[in-house]
């Protein structure tokens, strides 16, 4: 008996299904996703069932209905063929429960949904095995194998034409909502609304901050980011206190927003977690930068770990909808800089901030701090595309900065990204 072996993303679905017929072998096929499995069984290249555990594609729920006879008896007839080792097909046909045209309708039906199901399919296990149980070996009726894949292959094509169309509705449906009263953006976190009202006080002090800090969660992050390779610089902080000196406060507020952004979408940690290391890099490549072109580290950091505010948020919002993973990155890649900028605008951010955020792929538009704007343009595109620097000419020029001033940035990446290994 043999048996092959491999992944649908490796060897399609109608592949498989060819070489199957023209080779005119006989056997079955089993498809698997999760927890979701199908088995299409052949003989000399023909289709001659199908099994499937998902609704709408049970062979027996069809002759349930179709011959009106309960489960219970279904499945009496079905120990009887076994004993007289007679294929399930032909004992149906034998005992007149169906007749031969009506029997082989139900089962191309059946064929073509499992198999419009399974085209569907962008990962999954095939193994194909040389043997056939005997309950449909030699059974009565064989259907071209090209011609139900054909079908499925329209069907499906059909399917993703009504997909594509949804997908734009949930579109239109996300940016309306958040345009006309921001409904779906979250509110502003507690604890960062303390903390903001208190950088945006000059009279306050360290000690008030602390004051309003009691997550032990939170205060564990400050100190382990706090004494992390990238910011302790060997010193050993071991105090809420001492950390919050030491940092700053805008940098405090990177940290707030990250524990806050990380544990806004369970269902998507994974996802979150990618754009925060991203975000955290762009921050510290921005901050590095920033004296050289007369700008403040610690805003720079700021507005670096704060630009992809709208990723995390659109990254929640577009995951509560049934679409593809390449409709939810498009989503979230064509909006996220304008949504970003209305939760900014909601949160109370600054100014400075919310124009970060919103331009950081077009700093040319930006007006209260062009050069700021640039430099996250530019610490983005450098956090994208590593060594390769692909596109940061004009914004170098802009900036004035040479490309040595560049390079030793660039040259510390991959300490940077353990940094933020540690950080995350």
């Amino acid at each position: 008996m043999r048996n092959i072996r491999g992944q649908l993303g490796v060897m399609s679905l109608p592949d498989l299904i060819q070489w199957i017929e023209n080779s005119k072998r006989s056997g079955t096929l089993v498809l698997s996703q999760h927890a979701s499995h199908k088995k299409f069984y052949f003989q000399n290249g023909e289709m001659i069932f199908v099994w499937s555990d998902k609704e709408g594609e049970r062979f027996w729920s069809y002759i349930e209905n179709e011959t009106r006879q309960s489960a219970i008896g279904l499945k009496e007839k079905f120990k009887d063929s076994e004993k007289l080792d007679i294929p399930i097909l032909s004992y149906l046909l034998n005992e007149r429960l169906v007749n031969k045209d009506r029997l082989e309708f139900i089962l191309t039906v059946i064929l073509k949904t499992a198999l419009t199901d399974a085209l569907a399919w962008e990962t999954g296990i095939f193994e194909f095995v040389d043997s056939l149980p005997a309950e449909v070996i030699n059974g009565p009726i064989k259907i071209n194998s090209s011609r139900i894949l054909m079908d499925s292959i329209l069907q499906f094509d059909e399917t993703d034409q009504i997909s594509r169309v949804s997908t734009n509705h949930v579109l239109n449906e996300i940016m309306d909502q958040i345009r006309n009263g921001i409904t779906l953006l979250p509110p502003l976190p507690d604890i960062m609304k303390r903390i903001l009202e208190k950088i945006n006080d000059k009279n306050a002090t360290v000690a008030e901050v602390v004051e309003n800090i009691t997550d032990q969660l939170l205060i564990a992050k400050i100190l382990k980011i706090c004494n992390s390779p990238y910011f302790s610089r060997g010193i050993k902080i071991n105090s809420l206190h001492k950390a919050i000196t030491y940092l700053g406060f805008k940098s405090l507020l990177s940290i707030v927003t990250i524990h806050s952004i990380s544990s806004f979408s369970p269902k998507n940690v994974d996802d979150i977690r990618k754009i925060l290391h991203h975000s955290l890099i762009c921050g510290m490549i921005a901050k590095e930068l920033a004296e050289s072109v007369g700008e403040s580290r610690d805003t720079a950091f700021l507005c670096g770990v704060l630009h992809d505010l709208g990723k995390t948020i659109l990254t929640d919002i577009a995951g509560a909808y049934n679409i593809t993973a390449e409709a939810k990155r498009a989503i979230i890649r064509e909006n996220h800089t304008e949504t970003g900028y209305l939760l900014a605008k909601e949160w109370g951010f600054s100014d400075e901030i919310q124009e970060a955020v919103h331009w950081h792929h077009n700093p040319e538009k930006a007006d209260i701090n062009v050069q700021l704007v640039t430099l996250i343009h530019l610490a983005d595109m450098i956090a994208h595309s590593g060594r390769a620097m692909d596109g940061i000419g004009p914004a170098c020029s802009a900036l004035g900065l040479s490309q040595d001033e560049v390079m030793s940035v660039v040259n510390h990446l991959d300490r940077l990204t353990r940094d933020v290994a540690n950080i995350l």
